[in-house]
């Protein structure tokens, strides 16, 4: 028997679904008008630019748009996203998260590794984590962790480590953001930042987690529209597709191996799943959700959304593998300008160089056995990003789908950066602040507060990014491990109906102290696996050490412990909130 739903909710979804059309409508005529003038013959580099352009002023008129003042909406985004749209949104930033992990790749962390990790990170979420928030109506999982562990000190302990795990993550993914955009456009640093902070700023500022959602779903949106349209013009002129039943399984299955993703470690995999379950960033999806099975089926769509990204990306990556190889019998004279172009910039390689032009080509490829003047197949090979993104090119579509999947990818990473901001900003000015006071102030002040700390973040993100010499994923790989050792034990000790705040404080204290002296004089040396593993072996003592303190006391079914296992198991959704603004 199918359930109807109340009037209100009727009319709410009709209105996100006319806002979705107009936005698929946006972005079409977008792709067409990119396509249009692709085939006029108009430079590249001005494509280059406006594929970005397209995708940034789209996000931008999200966040006007989807303007509140109301805390509901500015937090939650007014607790009315339905599942099938959260689920795209929680894969996007997913796909982001791997986006910054494929850079990092090495022996102990396989491609099937970070995919894994990330896989199973978004089903506990979508078991675990996002039911949880979503049935206690919480803003963040410090707030999670307040109305079942009412202590200052663990609130205070609690917001600066998600804050501070937010502001890693932001940091991270705002490089490769601005890496992303680069790539695309070849802009100055000052341009970049410029225009990056502005967007986000535009984006944030009015809409809050509104904004940071449904720009999930827009980028989700040209991320695929980026690599369906080529791969479905070439199945239509009859190219073999590597697809697996519908395609060339062999071909498949070959780019599956030498890909990395059937390599798997599962000990890596177990790390970065606990890690994932609890990225505040990640989890703001469920926050937004209708209901708490909206965010259960959510997480759990996101999975099978994640995977056909996965598939498609491979899918093009491999044909633009065959597309670069099919340049082998070519004269250095008759390579493609592009290809040049990307050697020159470090995303292609000719001969174990990076040659950008033919006289540089001739010199690097003369110190190769064998070399004849004619290039082999052997003495091409590209970067996996470039892959990705240039299969347009290298089969001959032009430039407008190279710009479309990497002004994809940007919107990508922005969308996650974005969640990573607000979740910095509602650490300090919700879960620190707001919750720490007797009376509630205006809901005027709180937005106001949120508003500024978020413009400052964003304003220190475009400053002093230049300023950070970090090694790469040092500061993912400190999200991940804070997640894991400090904020893990105290989600799973909260559906312990013995433990208490103190048995709470003294887990997160030994979790602090456990990965401490496992870093102690690694850094900043200390590698991105390290950190990982170093975070989940601490978290899980400190569960133990939390799990053991809770067996001291007795079970009470009039606990503040069972009362708040009651309502997450029985209760209805918001069954803990009693914020007056939302």
């Amino acid at each position: 028997m199918q359930t109807r739903l109340p009037a209100d909710e009727v009319l709410q979804r009709v209105a996100i679904d006319g806002r979705v059309a107009f936005a698929a409508c946006f972005f079409c005529m977008g792709i067409a008008f990119l396509t249009l003038l692709d085939r006029l013959g108009l430079p590249e580099p001005f494509l280059a630019w406006l594929a970005p352009a397209i995708g940034l002023m789209g996000l931008v008129l999200i966040g006007f748009a989807l303007r509140s003042s109301r805390i509901s909406e500015y937090h939650a985004a007014g607790r009315h996203v339905p599942s099938a749209y959260a689920a795209l949104a929680m894969t996007s930033m997913a796909a982001a998260l791997f986006l910054m992990m494929q850079k990092l790749l090495s022996p102990s962390l396989s491609a099937g590794s970070a995919v894994g990790g990330v896989v199973l990170g978004l089903l506990c979420a979508a078991v675990i984590t996002g039911p949880l928030l979503r049935r206690t109506g919480a803003f963040s999982l410090a707030e999670l962790v307040h109305y079942r562990f009412a202590t200052a000190p663990l609130r205070l302990g609690l917001s600066l480590t998600l804050a501070l795990a937010s502001a890693a993550l932001s940091v991270e993914i705002f490089a490769a953001g601005d890496e992303l955009m680069q790539i695309a456009t070849q802009a100055s640093p000052l341009t970049r930042h410029l225009l990056l902070g502005l967007s986000l700023s535009l984006l944030l500022l009015p809409a809050g987690l509104a904004g940071a959602v449904w720009a999930g779903v827009a980028a989700f949106g040209m991320c695929l529209a980026a690599m369906v349209v080529p791969i479905t013009l070439m199945a239509a002129r009859g190219a073999s597709l590597p697809l697996p039943i519908i395609g060339d399984s062999t071909a498949f299955a070959q780019g599956l191996t030498q890909s990395g993703l059937l390599d798997l470690h599962p000990l890596m995999i177990l790390c970065l799943g606990a890690g994932v379950m609890v990225l505040g960033p990640l989890l703001m999806p469920s926050i937004a959700a209708t209901r708490t099975g909206d965010a259960r089926e959510a997480g759990l769509s996101s999975i099978a959304w994640l995977a056909l990204l996965l598939v498609l990306a491979l899918c093009g990556a491999l044909m633009a593998h065959l597309a670069l190889q099919g340049a082998a019998g070519l004269r250095p004279t008759d390579l493609p300008d592009f290809l040049l172009e990307a050697s020159r910039r470090g995303f292609a390689s000719i001969c174990g160089a990076h040659p950008a032009s033919v006289a540089q080509i001739r010199e690097a490829c003369a110190q190769w056995p064998g070399y004849d003047g004619i290039l082999r197949s052997g003495d091409l090979a590209a970067t996996p990003l470039y892959l990705l993104t240039a299969m347009g090119e290298l089969r001959g579509y032009g430039a407008a789908f190279t710009a479309l999947s990497r002004a994809g990818l940007l919107c990508l990473a922005l969308a996650l950066t974005a969640s990573a901001v607000l979740a910095f900003a509602t650490s300090l000015s919700h879960d620190l602040i707001h919750l720490s006071r007797a009376k509630k102030p205006l809901t005027s002040r709180r937005l106001a507060l949120t508003r500024l700390v978020l413009l400052l973040s964003i304003i220190a993100l475009a400053v002093t990014h230049d300023h950070l010499h970090l090694p790469r994923g040092l500061l993912l790989g400190l999200a991940l491990a804070l997640s894991t050792s400090l904020v893990l034990p105290l989600i799973l000790l909260t559906l312990i109906p013995r433990a208490t705040h103190y048995d709470a404080l003294i887990s997160f204290c030994m979790g602090g102290l456990a990965v401490a002296v496992m870093l102690f004089g690694e850094w900043p040396s200390v590698t991105f696996t390290q950190l990982v593993q170093s975070g989940a072996a601490a978290g899980a003592l400190a569960f133990v050490i939390g799990t053991l303190l809770s067996l001291r006391h007795r079970a009470d079914p009039t606990s503040t412990g069972s009362n708040f296992l009651s309502q997450i198991l029985h209760g209805s959704d918001d069954a803990m909130q009693n914020d007056r603004g939302a």
